[in-house]
């Protein structure tokens, strides 16, 4: 009988998480510089795809500005200076013990890019990552994936248009092995993208966690 109470408590607390976790909620887990100053607030996340047991979210802003690598060279997101970063110095600052405990390790594939033949490098296993083109395109409208940087990453170098909006990064490799695409501020996928060494491009964080 206890085990029986115990397997329908479970399923009502997994119930409750899955309610709150709706695909286009804003939930909100770790904490990052948001402000002018520096100012550490609470990470807002858009729910862009809600499964059984774990839940894809999004960062709603930009919340720094980085190049996707180092030096302009041939480089894939498996080997970029920015998926080092996120999943390092931005994973140890945004999240506490609890909080890095549901994120989970994700199998991030390594898809061709629709419209050109670059080289993409190999699949990765990642707690935090970018979105590629393929997954932009799924997950939003045009307009959807116009995003604002905050005002930390704008100090940090985001460009940021009359209205406020970013460019921000995706993980796929663009026109050459050594650009990246990106999203515009006007909310276009841009399968070409820029350069990977582009310190104007804002870096929105993606990742799943398990509920």
């Amino acid at each position: 009988e206890e085990s029986i109470k115990k397997i329908a408590k479970d399923k009502e607390e997994r119930e409750r998480k899955r309610s709150l976790f709706k695909q286009g909620y804003i939930v909100k887990m770790g904490s990052y510089p948001q402000g002018p100053n520096g100012e550490v607030r609470p990470i807002e996340w858009i729910v862009l795809e809600a499964e059984e047991d774990k839940v894809l979210l999004i960062s709603k802003y930009s919340l720094d500005a980085k190049p996707f690598n180092k030096e302009r060279r041939s480089v894939s997101w498996q080997e970029c200076s920015l998926r080092k970063w996120l999943n390092n110095d931005f994973y140890n600052k945004a999240f506490n013990a609890e909080e890095a405990y549901v994120i989970a390790e994700t199998h991030v594939k390594a898809e061709k890019n629709p419209e050109y033949n670059t080289y993409q490098g190999n699949d990765t296993s990642d707690k935090v990552f970018l979105l590629n083109i393929q997954e932009a395109y799924n997950y939003f409208k045009d307009i959807d994936s116009r995003c604002y940087p905050t005002e930390y990453a704008i100090k940090q170098g985001a460009y940021k248009n009359d209205e406020g909006r970013c460019w921000w990064w995706l993980r796929s490799s663009g026109l050459y092995t050594n650009c990246a695409a990106c999203v515009y501020d006007v909310g276009w996928v841009s399968e070409s993208g820029d350069h990977v060494d582009s310190g104007n491009y804002a870096v929105r964080p993606a990742l799943w966690i398990n509920l």
